[in-house]
């Protein structure tokens, strides 16, 4: 009943907002980013609203969109992502990995011909929407095109978002997304809170060197934006939309304009393909889901890991959906069916679908939690092992290390969840949680853009706290005038006191001499 109520709240919004022009930033090179991304514009335009995106995925012609296709002017490949490639680095340190493939990205995007079109042209906008990666330095294009920003982060909330944002990041409690230990309870020691601190540390100070270097010189060069300018931009940010929710990356305080939408591309199943339909309901004992996601490529493990799955799975009563990016797995047993895509939503909705293994990216999780399926996580860096080590405090999940993959440890693994109800049960309880909002994630999203476009970039929303230079904010200047009037207090009464003493011992002395005389 609420969600109806909610929907025809919006409805009645709907029809007081004009059609507003609004710009998608979304040129980053990441498909499964991307997938997010798509799904909120091409809903804004289902409500009329006229979308122009910068992408790096061209796709056919939709009512109300424009696409500014720079794909043939970014040289950044999947190939970068393979499992070998992160397995060489640690978490903590991951992003160094991921900025460092981004060198020159910018000059790309902006030097390209079809966004040199665009920023030669008369367009104007009512809202620029900007996904938030590794950089600040698409806001350069506020110089061109006048109007207030939101941002869109797809997964956790990294330190700089929340730095932009002026919302409480505290590293005490709140685990940094790359770090390796969920700071949500009294059992977190020493150093794994000193290890998120670094982390935490680590990653503010290279989002602020990164832009001040390759993205700066590419701001400065088309459009003589500097750093401080592009700072300016950053602290009017009107929203952030952040694809988490409480019940999966913890409670954290977030400010009224971040606004948690995780699960917004989940929509009612769709009948699966005839062949996998088939496939999945004559499998007597259930199916296994097995995807590294669309970045991570299962072909790219090693031989001997590959046929540790293989031989697992000739083992086991269930079949399994393989998803597989080469033409022919060898030695593929007859209850494995493999195939370069599945519609993963459709599939984990699945009643028969009893365990999913996932390397652990937000949109697979999210789903998974979604339709209550226990989950085999092999995380291979960024937030990962973050994000499956909360859903494994919380028993629904397993985590098995991509260096400990063998026969017997990947078996011991499937084994344990599928033999084991308390796994499916407490994602059962996680599904409740996650579900019970007061309108969906998509409504909630759009809501909250269109609130942004009629209240003129919603100002009122915006935290002091991002005009606060870092002494201010931690109050260190009145922490320090406090402490100085403590310590003249104390020096003060230290002195009077000794004055006192001194007289006290002075009279008593005096008054001896007074009795010694009398006498």
């Amino acid at each position: 009943m609420r969600f109806k109520e909610s929907s025809f709240i919006l409805l009645i919004l709907f029809i007081y907002i004009d059609a507003a022009n609004i710009l998608a930033l979304f040129p980053v090179k990441l498909k499964s980013h991307y997938s997010i991304l798509d799904t909120i514009t091409t809903e804004l335009a289902s409500r009329g609203h006229n979308i122009t995106i910068i992408s790096s995925f061209p796709k056919s012609k939709k009512p109300n969109i424009t696409v500014i296709d720079v794909s043939e002017c970014i040289t950044l490949s999947d190939a970068t992502f393979s499992i070998d490639k992160f397995l060489k680095i640690k978490n903590l340190f991951s992003i160094i990995y991921v900025l460092l493939n981004y060198t020159n990205y910018f000059n790309e995007v902006f030097s390209c011909e079809p966004m040199q079109r665009l920023l030669n042209s008369s367009s104007t906008f009512d809202l620029h929407m900007i996904h938030i990666y590794n950089s600040n330095v698409m806001l350069a294009l506020k110089k061109k095109f006048q109007a207030p920003h939101i941002y869109i982060s797809v997964g956790s909330l990294m330190p700089w978002s929340t730095e932009i944002m002026g919302s409480p990041d505290n590293p005490s409690y709140i685990s940094y997304p790359n770090t390796d230990y969920p700071l949500n309870s009294l059992k977190s020691t020493f150093f794994q809170r000193l290890y998120n601190m670094l982390g935490y540390i680590t990653a503010k100070l290279l989002f602020h060197y990164y832009l001040f270097t390759d993205g700066q010189r590419a701001a400065k060069k088309y459009f003589n934006v500097n750093y401080s300018q592009i700072q300016e931009y950053a602290k009017n940010t009107s929203l952030m939309l952040t694809f988490s929710h409480f019940s999966i990356n913890t409670a954290r305080p977030l400010l009224p304009n971040v606004i948690e939408i995780s699960g917004l591309q989940i929509k009612n199943a769709s009948s699966l393909p005839k062949e996998i339909e088939k496939f999945i309901n004559e499998s007597e004992h259930g199916v296994i889901y097995f995807s590294m996601g669309s970045l991570l490529k299962s072909e790219t493990m090693s031989e001997a890991k590959r046929k540790a799955f293989l031989h697992v799975f000739s083992k086991v009563p269930q079949r399994v959906l393989w998803k597989w990016n080469n033409d022919t797995l060898p030695g593929k047993t007859s209850n494995i069916f493999v195939s370069k895509w599945f519609p993963q939503r459709d599939v984990l909705s699945h009643p028969n679908i009893k365990l999913f293994i996932s390397h652990g990216g937000a949109l697979g999780l999210s789903e998974a939690i979604y339709e209550g399926v226990p989950i085999l996580g092999i995380p291979i860096f960024m937030d990962q092992i973050l994000n499956l080590k909360i859903i494994e405090s919380q028993g629904a999940a397993e985590i098995l290390e991509y260096t400990d993959i063998n026969e017997k440890t990947v078996l011991s693994k499937i084994e344990l969840i599928l033999k084991n109800n308390t796994y499916l049960e407490n994602m059962k309880k996680m599904s409740m949680i996650y579900k019970d909002r007061p309108m969906s994630a998509m409504n909630t999203a759009i809501y909250w853009i269109e609130y942004v476009i009629r209240h003129k970039g919603a100002p009122h929303l915006c935290s002091a706290a991002v005009d606060l230079p870092l002494y201010q904010y931690l109050l260190l200047d009145v922490i320090a005038f406090c402490t100085f009037i403590l310590i003249t207090l104390l020096i003060m009464f230290y002195y009077c006191f000794k004055i006192l003493i001194k007289f006290a011992r002075t009279k008593s002395k005096l008054k001896r001499l007074d009795l010694k005389k009398r006498k």
